[in-house]
């Protein structure tokens, strides 16, 4: 194969094929002679390092609390803030199931929104966490949303630089949602400045409008940096799961063995039980219990439940008390007694 360059610069006598194995390699081309600026943004933009979705659980795999929700807050998904608006809206969040006949959207599930009653300015957030890696940088919204008839929906962008400070909206778009399946994308840069301090965020918002009547569904979420709206990021559910937990976990039967969870000692007039959590969290928990119905066990003696109380949280462990009384030393064990009962560490936004 004969390869001619002619007095322009054009180059003939390549065959549609291309070049032959090891014909160009590392030492054919000068130092530097491919550069971004000859690379086109399309396919530049496809080159990404590392994990690209920003969104955690954007594919609404993740549902610790319940696959459903009807409460303002955090209440169903993982990660994603439900807020009901002005006049408080009935709204009723689910997890539902894609069928295996749906090929264009790969993940296994969606987020169903229901809202029967009329409200002001209702919406599902995420926050991401951290804003000054943000600021200044062009990044693409992309999600795929339908509804049960034509609706508008609204991304809103809201930064908050962090305590103390007002959430300042940022970037405005409209998506016009049909009752099929679309994919929608909209790409911005994010205003730079300000002053970040602790528990700053990116807030990435979905309105429905504030219609009496009105069912949306979302799925597959995703922010990521560059013009282009590539593909959605699958994550393994045990990963995705773990970027969860550093924003809240259960602990409950499925944690332990059995209906026990854990163990501890007794000391003076109480006992200990330290309790380690499965991911390093965003900060010092907040915990509760939901549907006490737990018992104490030392030896064979079943202490019933005992003036349950949380202390000494930190990042990775916390500990639990009871007032049992006993010998310094003595063992016990922690059991649940319904499925329903759990204790919860919420370290969300």
């Amino acid at each position: 194969m004969a390869i001619v360059i002619n007095g322009s610069g054009t180059v003939t006598g390549i065959s549609v094929g291309g070049l032959p194995d090891s014909i160009v390699d590392a030492g054919t081309l000068a130092t530097d002679s491919v550069t971004t600026t000859k690379i086109p943004a399309a396919l530049e933009n496809t080159f990404v390092s590392g994990r690209k979705n920003l969104i955690i659980n954007g594919g609404f795999d993740v549902w610790q609390r319940g696959t459903t929700g009807t409460a303002q807050g955090y209440n169903s998904a993982d990660r994603w803030y439900i807020s009901r608006g002005g006049g408080s809206p009935a709204v009723s969040i689910t997890r539902e199931t894609f069928a295996t006949t749906e090929t264009d959207i790969k993940s296994k599930y969606y987020l169903q929104w229901v809202q029967s009653t009329g409200g002001t300015t209702p919406y599902i957030v995420q926050r991401v966490e951290e804003i000054k890696p943000l600021l200044g940088q062009e990044v693409t919204v992309s999600v795929w949303m339908k509804a049960a008839s034509a609706v508008t929906i609204d991304l809103d962008v809201y930064i908050d630089y962090g305590d103390a400070q007002s959430t300042t909206l940022d970037e405005n778009t409209s998506f016009s949602v049909t009752t099929s399946w679309q994919k929608f994308q909209h790409t911005f840069t994010i205003s730079s400045g300000g002053t970040v301090a602790a528990n700053s965020n990116l807030e990435v918002r979905f309105s429905p409008p504030d219609s009496n009547t009105i069912t949306t569904y979302f799925a597959e979420a995703q922010l990521e940096y560059g013009s282009t709206a590539t593909d959605f990021e699958h994550r393994s559910y045990g990963e995705e799961l773990a970027l969860c937990q550093r924003y809240f976990w259960r602990l409950d039967r499925t944690y332990g063995s059995g209906n026990t969870i854990g163990t501890g000692s007794n000391y003076a007039s109480s006992s200990l039980m330290m309790v380690y959590y499965p991911a390093v969290m965003r900060a010092s928990p907040t915990t509760a219990l939901t549907n006490a119905n737990y018992s104490l066990y030392s030896n064979t003696t079943n202490h019933g439940a005992n003036s349950l109380t949380f202390s000494t949280n930190g990042l990775m462990q916390g500990r639990l008390g009871f007032a049992v009384a006993g010998s310094t030393g003595d063992a016990f064990h922690l059991d649940l007694e319904n499925d329903d009962t759990y204790i919860s560490y919420d370290a969300e936004l």
